[in-house]
């Protein structure tokens, strides 16, 4: 090969790679571009009819006390449309503004603890627009709540069990943090060779000290006592539990 040839095959495929990084740089605003439409974020709505009723959503939060701490309280709305937007707004800071494809309400999570934190005690409102087949807007009279000056608990405790529950094999008691939507566990009945994990009760509320019941057909029925960190297994069946505001004294049922 000439040297003339060398440096014309060298610059071919220059050319081409050349080519090929526009063609994927094309590619991406193209992608872009459309994800943004979807979004829809540009959208604005200037005329629209006013429904003299609240839009159905699921959950139903109209008329709630709303604590400032809690997470995005994400909801479905029940009305046929084509698009969907929604206006969250109170007397202080930006309001949140959702356009969505779907009925499925996902609001942001920083933007809502944002504007909840900075209106305590004050209303929070929620404008629902939805876009109709005839391409009209339609607008819902506002639903109404009130943010709480008080925050509430981080965290939720709850036992996981099948719906069947006369007759399972998984189950575990799990913690929600109620300022998002992390889980984790706290214990599962996999530990137990799939026993009964059921009954537990914090002391007044506190996470320092709660008792948790077992079932085993290895380690037989007992109850765990939690306290400062240490666990101790308490020979006994214990029920249903209601602890003293002590500490000191603890009733239960047997069964």
């Amino acid at each position: 090969m000439t040297k003339v040839q060398k440096l014309k095959k060298a610059k071919n495929n220059k050319n081409r790679k050349a080519k090929l990084i526009y063609a994927v740089v094309i590619c991406a605003l193209i992608i872009a571009a459309v994800s943004y439409a979807l979004r829809g974020t540009k959208v604005t709505i200037t005329q629209y009819n006013v429904i003299a009723r609240h839009p159905g959503i699921s959950p139903d939060y109209s008329g709630t006390v709303i604590p400032p701490n809690i997470a995005p309280l994400n909801f479905l709305i029940q009305q046929d449309g084509s698009r969907y937007f929604v206006k969250i707004h109170s007397k202080k800071g930006k309001p949140i503004e959702i356009f969505s494809n779907t009925p499925k309400i996902m609001i942001p999570q920083s933007r809502w603890h944002e504007l909840l934190n900075t209106n305590r005690g004050e209303q929070l409102s929620f404008d629902v627009f939805v876009k109709m087949a005839n391409d009209q807007w339609n607008r819902f009279s506002t639903i109404t709540n009130k943010i709480a000056d008080e925050d509430i608990d981080a965290f939720l405790v709850y036992r996981k069990i099948r719906p069947g529950h006369r007759i399972w094999r998984d189950m575990g008691i799990y913690q929600r943090n109620l300022n998002s939507f992390d889980e984790s566990l706290v214990l599962d009945n996999g530990y137990l060779n799939h026993g009964c994990l059921n009954c537990h009760t914090f002391c007044d509320n506190r996470t320092d000290k709660m008792f948790i019941g077992i079932r085993s057909a290895i380690y037989g029925s007992s109850v765990l006592l939690l306290e400062d960190g240490v666990v101790n297994k308490i020979g006994a069946k214990f029920g249903y539990t209601s602890w003293h505001p002590t500490g000191r004294a603890a009733a239960y049922s047997v069964k």
